[in-house]
């Protein structure tokens, strides 16, 4: 630990207090708005290939395009998320909280205004292109940002409860999104989704965007970042050349652990109720009527790993949940696939519900994270780490399972036991107080 950073207390508060809980809610309810207009691209992926993609094109290929659009709202992060960690480091964790939200909310109220294909042609994917790599930037600064932010804020035995809290704001936000999809696919027929339905989720989440810009403009600075300013605590360095040169471990075993993180929450809870329909004879509106359900699950799961955490360690906690979740989506995809579970709903819901539940590891990657690194470079050092992770796993994961299972339909559940496996690992490895701890 540093100088400057042990001379810095990460609270004074013992307890959550009011002030606590109120920050903890408006930080997550930002996340939730924020998190809606990034993800609910995904749950319209078969309207916008139709729309953005000539019709004579093969329907794989178009899939192909649509998620490689997706995934490059990830592969963008490391850069956006370094350029906005730079300055969080260096002004302040709120005013580029601020900006993050403002990022996001233009973006998505645009795609909901874009001509399709058969209006502009080739401009029309480009520019969806274009307002994704917008949203990507946006969100490079809302996940470490948000995650620093509510650390520096509680006490520190409860920063696992705090990181649960915000992951858990982040699958509210998906719950909407998916919930938005279903009610736009259920109350629309399939020519009016085409014609003007699809682009009402993407216009709610731009208005969605300034509420959750108005709502954050009630938050103060951190306490942490108060006391470094007061005592001019900031180094004069490069806050990500500091990263690299001291705590390269550090981030290198953050890193591992959010892609880990990440592949598994956009496997099984985003691409799933998208590829299962595909390869198992599920209905599509049957899988989102799934997905509200896993959604849930997934929140509850972030909440109460974040809890555990703060009890157990969040290495043990980690391994718990990687391996019997991984077994739990194993057995799932295997009845699933050789038709017992479509027989058999209440086990196919019960065992994709324990599947979201346990895999749900973003509140503790959130522990993780906050307490791996100094003060100074907190916000750098968790952007880094985490966003060079989903810059990987949003480019690798989509890409690579939409073409897996054009060969076999095992392709998802062969990838999530492999990262459940390399997860437990690496959570073995953690334990014993190998893990550094700043907060």
């Amino acid at each position: 630990m540093t100088t400057a950073d042990a001379a810095i207390p990460s609270t004074t508060f013992k307890t959550l207090g009011k002030q606590d809980v109120r920050v903890l809610g408006l930080a997550a309810l930002g996340g939730a708005l924020e998190f809606y207009d990034f993800i609910v691209f995904v749950y319209l992926s078969s309207i916008v290939e139709q729309l953005f993609f000539p019709e004579d094109m093969p329907v794989w290929l178009r899939t192909l395009q649509t998620f490689g659009i997706f995934a490059i709202g990830y592969l963008i992060r490391p850069l956006g998320g370094g350029i906005m960690a730079h300055f969080g480091d260096l002004i302040g964790r709120k005013a580029l909280f601020m900006v993050s939200i403002l990022l996001m909310a233009i973006p998505t109220l645009l795609i909901g205004m874009l001509p399709t294909y058969a209006s502009w042609g080739i401009a029309a994917p480009l520019l969806l292109l274009l307002l994704r790599v917008c949203q990507g930037v946006a969100f490079a600064g809302e996940g470490p940002g948000a995650t620093t932010f509510v650390a520096e804020h509680v006490p520190r035995q409860h920063i696992g409860l705090a990181g649960g809290a915000l992951a858990c704001g982040f699958m509210v936000g998906l719950l909407l999104g998916v919930s938005v999809s279903y009610a736009c696919r259920h109350f629309f027929s399939e020519a009016s989704q085409l014609s003007f339905a699809w682009r009402l989720p993407f216009l709610l989440g731009g208005v969605l965007g300034f509420v959750a810009l108005w709502v954050r403009r009630q938050l103060h600075e951190t306490p942490v970042f108060e006391q470094m300013r007061a005592r001019r605590a900031q180094s004069s360095a490069l806050p990500i050349g500091i990263v690299l040169k001291d705590h390269r471990r550090t981030a290198l075993t953050l890193m591992l652990a959010a892609f880990v993180q990440s592949c598994l929450f956009i496997s099984v809870v985003l691409l799933t109720p998208v590829l299962l329909p595909r390869i198992a004879g599920v209905s599509e509106i049957g899988m989102l009527k799934v997905s509200i359900m896993v959604v849930v699950m997934t929140a509850l799961g972030c909440l109460i790993g974040g809890c555990l955490s703060d009890r157990f360690t969040e290495p043990k906690t980690w391994v718990a949940f990687c391996a019997l979740g991984g077994g739990c989506f194993a057995l799932l995809q295997l009845l699933t696939i050789k038709g017992v579970l479509l027989e058999t709903q209440w086990l196919f819901w019960g065992l994709y519900g324990a599947s979201g539940f346990l895999l749900a590891l973003t509140g503790i990657v959130s522990a993780m994270a906050a307490k791996m690194f100094p003060a100074e470079v907190r916000f750098s050092g968790v952007s880094f780490s985490t966003n060079s992770a989903y810059a990987l796993s949003g480019g690798i994961t989509p890409l690579l399972l939409t073409t897996g299972i054009h060969y076999s339909p095992w392709a998802i559940m062969v990838y999530v036991l492999l990262l459940a496996g390399v997860g437990s690992v690496l959570g073995v490895a953690l334990m014993g107080g190998r893990m550094p701890r700043y907060l």
